[in-house]
């Protein structure tokens, strides 16, 4: 896959998985992300560095309201890579209300720098113990985006 085809092939993944992406928990929509980062790759990315996993959570505004975001995101970075326009991402995201529960969690992330790390990036998200009640929850809203960085 060409990183530029990522939002595409990751929405037939989607599809194929039987649920809208508007009805997917995080749970459900991360274990997607892994499995297209494990089982996709990408053309022009150096697989060591240059095709990395972000998880990222908290309570963010970013011009639209406060809301408590599961993120996660593909990055891609072009071996060739001359520029800002070299790079690209495909992001996830889950947003919640930011009830006083989720605001008590302190916003982080964690990058899984290539697939070999993969296994430690699933450990760490599957015993996020401060996650568990949000992970299984519907979202008020899900967005999957496409940009260069």
């Amino acid at each position: 896959m060409k990183p530029k085809n990522a939002k595409k092939e990751f929405g037939n993944l989607i599809k194929q998985s039987g649920v809208p992406m508007g009805n997917l928990t995080p749970a459900q929509g991360v274990r997607l992300m892994l499995d297209f980062y494990r089982d996709v790759p990408v053309e022009g990315c150096d697989p060591e560095g240059g095709d990395m996993l972000l998880f990222q959570w908290g309570v963010f505004d970013f011009g639209d309201g406060e809301f408590f975001q599961i993120d996660i995101t593909r990055q891609f970075t072009l071996e060739d890579a001359g520029g800002d326009e070299d790079m690209s991402q495909l992001s996830f995201t889950f947003y919640f209300d930011p009830t006083e529960e989720l605001a008590k969690i302190e916003d982080g992330d964690r990058w899984c720098e290539s697939p070999a790390e993969l296994r430690e990036q699933e450990a760490f998200i599957s015993g996020f113990g401060a996650l568990h009640s949000v992970f299984t929850a519907k979202p008020k809203r899900v967005t999957l985006e496409y940009d260069t960085v």
